[in-house]
């Protein structure tokens, strides 16, 4: 009786972590992803900044964000 109970208190205990644990992972995924799609654009928005720069002064500015 006392095993049936520690393996049962166990198993909660596991299933518990596992299910935080998912669903922190998945909480990481989605603010990669965000952070990902910010700095996308983040470097479109300064592209698009410098190219302009470039056509109203006549210099040619680097982009340091393209390889």
């Amino acid at each position: 009786m006392k095993r049936t109970t520690s393996i049962i208190i166990t198993l909660a205990a596991f299933l518990t972590l596992s299910a935080c644990a998912h669903q922190d992972q998945q909480e990481f995924k989605e603010s990669a992803r965000d952070a990902a799609q910010a700095t996308k654009e983040a470097g479109r928005t300064i592209g698009h900044a410098t190219r302009d720069a470039a056509k109203e002064t006549g210099h040619f500015f680097r982009d340091i964000f393209k390889d």
